[in-house]
Formats: structure tokens, sequence, C-alpha cells
């Protein structure tokens, strides 16, 4: 009876092993679906890293950009300081000339009275 029974436990185990055990077209449909997703996901991957490499050559170009603006931007300061300097000059030099015109022409009025006085003498005579 042992012998039976040993024989039984026997069977009964192998039963709800193999029954536990998948065909190997069952294995080999679900490693397939996983390859599947596993190319799908490494082309994602792919396309995300093409992204990432296309905004860093993008960000990378943008700063030299940047850079080449803020130089720009300098030189420009520095004329318009220089333009500034010259505008001063130049406002100087003409306030200077004005009251120059106007002692030139208080001198020639001046002058004009004078030859009209000595003019008015000498025809008076």
């Amino acid at each position: 009876m042992k012998k039976l029974l040993k024989a039984a436990a026997v069977f009964g185990l192998s039963a709800v092993v193999l029954s536990g055990c998948a065909t190997k077209s069952y294995v080999d449909e679900q490693v397939g679906k996983l390859q599947k997703q596993i190319s799908n996901l490494e082309g994602k991957v792919s396309d995300a890293q093409n992204a990432a490499s296309q905004a860093k050559s993008q960000a990378t170009e943008n700063a030299q950009k940047i850079q080449q603006l803020e130089k720009g931007d300098a030189d420009i300061k520095a004329r318009l300081q220089q333009v500034e300097g010259t505008a001063s000059a130049a406002y100087k030099k003409a306030s200077s000339n004005e009251q120059a015109i106007e002692d030139l022409n208080a001198a020639l009025q001046r002058q004009s009275k004078n030859i009209e006085r000595i003019l008015g003498k000498h025809y008076a005579k």
C-alpha cells in the first residue's frame, strides 16, 4: 500500500507540476511580446536621446549668439559714451562761440555808433 501511495503521490505531484508548466509556444509568444515592448521602449529612448542632443546643440548655439550680442552691446555702449563726450564738447564749444558772437556783435554796434558819430561830425562841418 505504501508503494501505491507513493506512486499516487508522485503521479499527483507530477500532474500539478506539469500542469503549471507553460508550453514552448506560449513562452515564445510572451517573450515575443516583451521583445516588442523592449524594442518600442528602445526606440523611444533613442528618440528622447536625439531630442536631448538637438536641444543641447541648440542651447550651445544660442549661448554663442548671446555672447556675440553681449559683445556687440558692449561695443555700442562704448561708442555711445564716445559720442556723448563729443556731443558735450561740441555743446561747450557752441556755447563759447555763441558768447563770442554776442561779444563781437556788441563791439560791432559800438564801432558802428562811433563811425556814425564821426561821420555825423564830419558832415556837420
